[in-house]
């Protein structure tokens, strides 16, 4: 059939058509792809000479998402084989524990483990601050919370061992609305 300008038209019409919606189911796509979509609402820093550590409060019901970002901090040895040596090398950790409210939960001098609502990282992850953040980059944990509610954030460490720690931990949060 030999092809007319009207034809020729029609059909340019109805690929017009096509991909103007195409288009638009696309746009409505990305628009709903993430719920988070890529937006820190807060950047926690956890200094790793803090006994009491850092408090985030829940500015409105939701799910919160606390993702480690970057940093560590220097360990010693405490006991034989227990932690690193830094008198022959150094080692860095990536551990922060969270606990419900306003204050760090212990054990005597230990973190209580029973109470913590969650932790991210790792103790002795790294010989250097790179390969503790490469071990570490992009661990997460949700939790709901209702506004006003607090978790209070502390590198991993005991008691009485946080005056020679060297380094801080930061932490991304994020908020999904319900």
């Amino acid at each position: 059939m030999p092809y007319t300008i009207r034809t020729l038209g029609i059909r340019r019409l109805a690929v017009v058509v096509f991909l103007f919606f195409l288009v638009l189911l696309l746009i409505i796509q990305f628009s709903r792809s993430s719920p988070l979509q890529n937006a820190v609402i807060e950047r926690l820093t956890i200094p790793s000479q803090s006994t009491t550590g850092v408090t985030f409060q829940a500015p409105v019901d939701g799910f919160y998402i606390f993702e480690y970002a970057s940093g560590g901090f220097l360990v010693y040895n405490l006991e034989q084989g227990e932690q690193c040596d830094r008198t022959s090398f150094e080692c860095y950790s990536t551990a922060v524990v969270a606990f419900r409210g306003n204050r760090v939960l212990r054990r005597g001098q230990d973190i209580n483990a029973n109470r913590e609502l969650f932790h991210l990282g790792a103790v002795n992850v790294g010989w250097t601050l790179d390969e503790a953040e490469e071990t570490t980059v992009g661990q997460r944990e949700g939790v709901n919370l209702r506004a006003g509610q607090q978790i209070t954030f502390v590198a991993a460490d005991w008691l009485n061992a946080y005056d020679d720690n060297d380094g801080e931990i930061a932490l991304n949060v994020y908020f999904v609305p319900r």
